[in-house]
């Protein structure tokens, strides 16, 4: 089976070269570039509309994003495991802020 032999992004990149042929690699490299900018900016808004639930001031905003500017760079050149921890302390982050949320806003749901 191909699955348990090959890696996922590899299987990726063969079903593009068989669709898109020698056209692949350009493409597959455009598309994974497109899904994490656009992921960097989706996290981003996500963040600030938190920030913003809860009250935060402009100045503070302002410093999460200049926080969150450093770290994209310094995420370009950590490690893969140093940032799965990372993403793993941030998720749960989230999911501690966004328990939170739910729990201020039980009125307004209820």
């Amino acid at each position: 089976m191909i699955c348990f032999q090959k890696s996922a992004a590899e299987i990726c990149a063969k079903a593009f070269e068989n669709f898109f042929g020698s056209l692949a690699p350009p493409l597959l490299a455009t598309f994974i570039t497109l899904f994490a900018f656009c992921t960097i900016i989706a996290f981003g808004h996500y963040a600030l509309e938190t920030l913003d639930f809860f009250g935060a001031g402009k100045s503070f905003k302002e410093a999460f994003v200049y926080v969150y500017c450093l770290s994209l760079f310094l995420g370009a050149i950590a490690t893969p495991y140093i940032l799965c921890e990372i993403c793993d302390v941030i998720v749960c982050l989230m999911l501690i802020i966004n328990t939170s949320a739910v729990a201020l806003s039980q009125k307004d749901v209820l």
